[in-house]
């Protein structure tokens, strides 16, 4: 190596690894905790059936919360149907979702219909 020095270029020091492994720690450990202490206070005892109730409707509010926005205001702009890829491959992909209850077929028909669209509308 002809007496070249190599110098370590890395832009990570040691600092920066510590704070990053530390991050790293303390989410993994809330994503743990947030999962299983629901689990470890009421698995030993019925839930009452209001708050069964309660907590079956989070899962399709949540989902509604994410797709809505993606889907009627991509980008944050509220778009007309007919220029909205997404909006529009989403209508196949519910169909096929309310026949066939297939969610990989649906997935497979959403994602094909999007890109044909993204392909074929694209400006």
């Amino acid at each position: 190596m002809n007496g070249t020095t190599w110098t370590n270029t890395s832009p990570w020091t040691d600092g920066m690894i510590t704070a990053y492994l530390t991050a790293l720690l303390v989410m993994s450990l809330g994503t743990y905790l947030a999962r299983s202490l629901p689990m470890a206070f009421t698995s030993r005892k019925a839930l009452p059936p209001g708050l069964v109730r309660w907590l079956d409707s989070v899962a399709p509010a949540v989902l509604g919360a994410l797709l809505g926005p993606a889907l009627f205001a991509p980008g944050g702009q509220l778009l007309p149907p007919w220029q909205n890829p997404a909006l529009l491959a989403a209508l196949p992909a519910a169909v096929v979702a309310l026949k066939k209850r297939n969610l990989a077929l649906t997935l497979v028909v959403g994602v094909g219909a999007y890109t044909i669209l993204i392909t074929v509308v694209r400006d």
